[in-house]
């Protein structure tokens, strides 16, 4: 079995104070400390009159301080959603794991300190696998991955982006659509099984991580060998899934500010 597991809003959420400021202090807004500190969102503080005037001579502003969430401080300063770490490293068990993230930039320079602080910061928190990331060109970039993986193997993603997902999955070529429901469970972090779409795919969710075992142990033998052929043997049709769909908790999850 192939586990790839996402980054942001999975395994840690934005560091907002440190956004805010990196933002105030490379486009020199000049907003002072105290209003800084009693702002709750990113929305919220693009809209303070320091951004709003800035945007008056640039309109692409708020993309603009979005990328600065992929500056290296900002990503090594994330923050760690509790029990990830532990149950990454149940998960490895399984197979063979991987991050996949779509943290990704066009520019060469950007990219080589995303993919450095990235590495970095999964090592300080003693991830498993930490040199193993995968950057993918956004969501759609992340799909064709699953598929690629799907070909040879069983696949485990573990995404708060669940939802995106999907609807990328929906607009894959029938071929691809059915090996995805077939060969993909896709557990959806920080959901309810109440949350999850009416789809064809196997989705199962996970609201938090120290729960994993639940999602472990309902996982059947076959399906965690790492050999293919062996795999083919218990294929199930696209209306089976590989995990049940029964209710793994009914407790809700608090929103977090998650980077991509």
């Amino acid at each position: 079995m192939k586990i790839a597991v996402d980054i942001d809003g999975t395994l840690c959420w934005a560091n907002l104070p440190v956004f805010l400021n990196e933002c105030n202090t490379l486009f020199d807004l000049k907003i002072d400390r105290e209003t800084l500190a009693k702002i709750e969102s990113k929305q919220e503080f693009y809209a303070l009159p320091e951004v709003q005037s800035v945007r008056k001579q640039n309109e692409y502003i708020e993309r603009e301080l979005a990328w600065i969430q992929f500056r290296e401080k900002c990503l090594l300063t994330v923050l760690l959603v509790d029990d990830a770490v532990e149950g990454v490293a149940k998960l490895a068990q399984l197979g063979q794991l991987a991050y996949y993230t779509a943290r990704h930039s066009r520019l060469l320079d950007v990219q080589i300190e995303i993919e450095r602080a990235t590495k970095q910061w999964l090592k300080q928190h003693h991830f498993i696998n930490d040199t193993k990331v995968v950057f993918c060109n956004e969501i759609r970039g992340k799909v064709r991955k699953m598929v690629k993986l799907a070909k040879s193997d069983w696949v485990l993603l573990i995404d708060d982006n669940y939802q995106s997902i999907i609807e990328e999955i929906n607009q894959l070529p029938c071929t691809d659509y059915k090996l995805l429901c077939e060969k993909l469970t896709l557990v959806a972090i920080h959901a309810e099984t109440g949350d999850l779409p009416l789809t064809d795919l196997n989705v199962v969710a996970l609201p938090y991580w120290d729960e994993i075992e639940a999602i472990i142990g309902r996982i059947p033998d076959y399906a965690k060998t790492t050999t293919s052929t062996k795999a083919s043997k218990y294929r199930t049709s696209t209306k089976t899934s590989t995990i049940s769909q029964d209710p793994i908790s009914t407790r809700t999850t608090e929103d977090g500010a998650a980077i991509a």
